[in-house]
């Protein structure tokens, strides 16, 4: 039967108490590591969302802008003999429903089926370097900056976390690549406050600065970050037009050609293109000012793995060597420590031992799909599922490389899953002649296929 807007009423509040258990029950243990500290924030937070839904739908409901609440009470209001028989007409309606239908089974409600079937982890992924939220992993940012033109190359990666979001290099040459490479830092550290601290709104910190900008561009007051007046005036006694991006030799050919036409289109042209890329700055700026905790965690994190002097790391091979020749059973996770194998650090020395152990480096993954390549360490095992040579094997099965692949090595496997998506897929799509019902004059509900050949057989 068609549900009523009081039965609607009736299951968002159950819903809701639905919900509010599940966040007491999951909220009555505290946290013990930043894993579960992490992902039960991203549950409480799931279920709020779920809750403050109900809460709308039942607002919409009680304000009663159509009137069909009320409408629907007075059809069940009544006095004396007319309640019972309003009582009875309705009691009989239900009756004859399920007597037409004798097989329904009872529907769960969305709370119900989300609660026996939610697994935070679907929600929620970090890389092996974030450490569940609570260290940065700009390395593929690291890569693509010093590649980009016009920056400084000589720096390493606890340097580049020093500058990356202050920008100090005025030489940087500020094309479409430096473009995309600040729009996708923007989009990971949104991504990364969100997945680290979901309770935290930061839509409403994210909508104050793009507010703030456009409020400081329209006065006339915005100053790109690390650019002053006097940054202008020393480019004028160069006589250099940065609009333009040329150099005079004389003043009076300098001052006059800001009246041309070409530099006035230039100066426009210059000011849309700069405009979005001078904004992607000031928020990267302001949004680690929100991230200050995990950035110096992870600068720290990362100063004490490179902490170790070359005799200590050369003292700590030879131990583990040693320790690597007296051992008589070796298991297959360890791999013997020599120079043709073992890995090596920015430096070109023998990365400790601890880290080799602690990116599990002497772990080896093997991919089918990419022709049985080998890939040392989880980090590299996962970062592989996005690359050229495993795209090309997904590429190769006629199999779109997705993320419910992920994980997936096997040739046979990736076969079966995508036959099985295929499946589930098409059983979802809307079938007239099985999913469309006809009643006869019995009562009897057939579907759309039988009754038409009853039809035509003169049965009906």
């Amino acid at each position: 039967m068609e549900s009523t807007v009081l039965d609607r009423t009736r299951a968002h509040h159950e819903d809701i108490e639905l919900f509010e258990r599940a966040v007491v029950e999951v909220m009555i243990d505290e946290p013990k590591t930043a894993k579960d500290n992490v992902y039960t924030s991203h549950y409480v937070n799931v279920f709020t969302e779920k809750i403050m839904d109900r809460c709308k739908k039942l607002m919409d409901i009680y304000d009663d802008n159509d009137g069909s609440r009320q409408k629907e009470i007075s059809s069940i209001v009544g006095q004396g003999q007319a309640l019972y028989h309003i009582f009875y007409d309705k009691l009989r309606e239900i009756k004859e429903y399920h007597r037409k239908y004798p097989n329904l089974q009872p529907e769960k409600s969305e709370a119900e089926q989300m609660l026996n079937s939610f697994d935070i982890e679907t929600v929620v992924q970090f890389s092996g370097e974030e450490g569940y939220g609570k260290y940065l992993d700009l390395h593929e940012f690291f890569d693509r900056f010093i590649n980009l033109k016009g920056v400084n190359k000589d720096i390493y990666y606890v340097q580049y976390l020093d500058i990356f979001y202050e920008f100090p290099d005025k030489n940087t040459v500020k094309d479409q690549v430096y473009l995309d490479y600040l729009k996708d830092l923007w989009a990971y550290l949104v991504s990364f406050f969100k997945r680290s601290q979901p309770l935290f709104d930061i839509s409403a910190p994210l909508k104050q600065f793009e507010d703030d900008l456009n409020s400081s561009w329209n006065e006339g007051k915005f100053t790109p970050i690390g650019w002053t007046e006097e940054e202008d005036k020393k480019l004028k006694d160069q006589l250099f037009c940065k609009e333009c991006n040329k150099s005079f030799t004389k003043d009076t050919v300098f001052e006059h050609h800001f009246k041309g036409q070409k530099h006035i289109k230039a100066a426009e042209a210059y000011k849309e293109r700069m405009k979005e890329i001078w904004f992607l700055e000031v928020k990267i700026n302001r949004l680690m000012g929100l991230l200050n905790d995990q950035l110096e965690d992870t600068k720290g994190y990362i100063e004490k793995k490179q902490a170790r002097n070359e005799n200590e790391r050369l003292k700590e091979t030879e131990e583990n060597q040693d320790v690597d020749e007296s051992s008589s059973d070796t298991s297959e996770e360890e791999v013997r420590m020599t120079k043709v194998n073992y890995p090596v650090g920015w430096d070109g020395n023998p990365i400790p031992y601890w880290l080799y152990k602690l990116h599990g480096l002497g772990i080896e993954y093997k991919c089918e799909i990419c022709g049985n390549t080998s890939y040392w360490g989880r980090r590299a095992f996962e970062k592989h599922f996005q690359e050229w040579r495993h795209a090309h094997g997904m590429k190769c099965l006629r199999i779109e490389n997705t993320k419910a692949f992920h994980e997936v090595t096997r040739i046979q496997d990736a076969l079966e899953l995508d036959r099985h998506l295929r499946k589930n897929s098409n059983k979802d799509k809307w079938d007239p002649d099985n999913m469309e019902e006809y009643e006869d004059e019995d009562g009897h509900v057939l579907n759309r296929k039988t009754y038409l050949d009853l039809k035509k057989q003169g049965i009906l």
